[in-house]
């Protein structure tokens, strides 16, 4: 997109919101390149990027494992806030040392993006439930709404709204 001058990904295999995420990151990484005086233009950080692109692939990496790690402490804050704190330890433990999570770390495509704002959504809806604070209901569905937009398997997470929506109000 940023080679094109354009917003349009050009294809729609996946909602664009992590491209354009990542756009902005990598656009950031151009910045603070050209300041420091590793590449003089944009053409000339393109040729890098072409013959060793390590440095986007490192700064890719950082943000899935960032990612990762949010995942690892909404986890906790979720086992704590429906149970305790010792069962959040439990749960952040067990998915931190998840073989399939560790792996999606290393990978660039959005997943655990998904993931930290899907569990993000959860959290919200969680405390919607216990404290009935509109704010919390508003956040989990703009939340959820940027989940999907990061990757489409995240609707599933849609059904979870009315649900707790309908038990809030038997109460």
């Amino acid at each position: 997109m940023l080679g094109n001058k354009t917003l349009n990904p050009h294809f729609f295999e996946y909602p664009s919101l992590y491209y354009y995420f990542m756009a902005v990151v990598y656009g950031i990484y151009f910045i603070v390149g050209f300041v420091l005086g590793v590449y003089k233009s944009a053409s000339e950080f393109a040729v890098l990027f072409v013959k060793n692109p390590t440095g986007i692939y490192v700064v890719s990496r950082v943000i899935e494992s960032l990612f990762g790690v949010g995942v690892v402490y909404l986890t906790f804050l979720i086992g704590k806030k429906v149970f305790n704190k010792k069962v959040g330890y439990l749960s952040a433990f067990f998915v931190a040392i998840t073989p399939n999570l560790i792996d999606n770390c290393h990978k660039i495509k959005g997943d655990m993006a998904m993931l930290f704002l899907s569990l993000l959504f959860f959290y919200f809806l969680i405390r919607y439930y216990y404290e009935e604070k509109e704010r919390y209901l508003l956040l989990s569905g703009i939340i959820l709404g940027l989940s999907v937009s990061t990757k489409y398997l995240a609707v599933g997470m849609s059904v979870l709204l009315p649900v707790v929506c309908y038990f809030v109000d038997r109460r």
